[in-house]
């Protein structure tokens, strides 16, 4: 027999009975069940909301580069692009006439389709010409079917520019004469426009004047300018305009040894070109830009220019003498004569071209 305390010490150490313990994990497993579903919940939220930045980027992107493209190329058609982000969206661009008579609008549609449905992003925006941002509304003449290029073109270096690399362009613009889908191009050249560079072929079709930056100081530039239509047709260009950045600030340039390789080269077996590569060299320092070299193949010939080329961050300035069809080389001693930017003699190198076939060279 138990005494009272005896029988209160053994009731306590009977432990759960298995009723409570299979209740307690009942319950247990409701909390974690809600716990899940809520964590489910919540990834999937994330996943949607991660997936609709990335479709809105993927939208962002396609609006911005159509501002990339020039404007006579921007023209109105609606197409499928390239599938982006591993194939996760189809990507819908669609280009069309404003109503405003002057920009285009721009309609992007990114969608795609996950575990929830079927979603999308649509972005749209406008592209004014020249990127000169809205306008008031224009009356456009009829056009005579003839692009008109600007006259009176002008180029100045102006007072601010402190480095030597800034052009201002103005000019007459014939703007009744030219359709408002038209643009304008701008070119620059320092070899007469032997070879020349395009500043833009998509200025607003009613600009009057342009800024031209990443110039060389020190340099003669020589600049025209044409209208150019939506379908890609070129006026006539415009006078040549022609002005001299300003000389840098530092050292100024100075010209060290020159050489022509090889010095003496024989005709080659046919056409009377070269039989090897002529190569010219010269060794600068300080601020040089705008080498060049003349030479005259034959004494009926005129004489070409060549342009020399920077090598990288040193002052070595090289160039190649071309093969031109048509340009054949007498024998004897020929010039070359080293020019700077505004083409001043700084010195001369001799070529010996040898007959074709000759036994020495020299």
């Amino acid at each position: 027999m138990f005494s009272e305390g005896q029988r209160e010490q053994h009731s306590s150490d009977r432990g759960f009975t298995m009723v409570e313990l299979v209740i307690a994990l009942t319950v247990l497993a409701i909390g974690i069940v809600g716990v899940v579903g809520v964590m489910n919940s919540t990834f999937g939220v994330t996943a949607r909301s991660n997936q609709r930045a990335r479709a809105v980027s993927v939208a962002t992107k396609e609006v911005e580069a159509t501002r990339s493209v020039s404007w006579a190329q921007l023209t109105a058609s609606t197409g499928q692009l390239d599938q982006h982000d591993d194939g996760s969206y189809h990507v819908t661009k669609a280009v069309t006439a404003s109503a405003d008579g002057v920009a285009k609008d721009v309609t992007v549609d990114v969608a795609w389709n996950d575990g929830a449905g079927y979603h999308d992003v649509r972005q749209s925006s406008k592209v004014y010409p020249g990127g000169l941002g809205p306008v008031g509304a224009t009356a456009t003449a009829a056009s005579t079917g003839t692009l008109a290029p600007p006259s009176a073109l002008m180029a100045t270096v102006p007072t601010d520019n402190a480095g030597g690399t800034v052009v201002d362009l103005s000019w007459t613009n014939p703007i009744q004469e030219n359709p408002a889908d038209s643009s304008l191009e701008v070119v620059w050249s320092i070899d007469h426009f032997a070879t020349f560079q395009t500043v833009t072929d998509s200025l607003f079709h009613r600009a009057s004047g342009l800024r031209v930056t990443g110039l060389s100081a020190g340099t003669t530039y020589e600049f025209k300018v044409a209208a150019l239509s939506a379908a890609g047709t070129l006026s006539s260009w415009s006078p040549v305009a022609t002005v001299t950045t300003a000389s840098a600030a530092g050292t100024a340039c100075t010209y060290g040894t020159a050489s022509v390789s090889p010095s003496a080269v024989r005709q080659a077996v046919s056409l009377w070109q070269l039989e090897q590569t002529v190569t010219v060299s010269v060794n600068t320092t300080g601020n040089c830009s705008g080498l060049r070299v003349t030479y005259q193949p034959n004494p009926a010939s005129t004489t070409q220019t060549l342009l020399l080329t920077k090598q990288g961050g040193t002052g070595v300035w090289t160039a190649t003498i071309p093969w031109v069809s048509g340009l054949t080389w007498s024998p004897g001693q020929h010039q070359l004569t080293l020019l700077d930017a505004l083409q001043a003699p700084q010195g001369s190198l001799t070529l010996t071209v040898c007959r074709c076939g000759a036994p020495t060279c020299a």
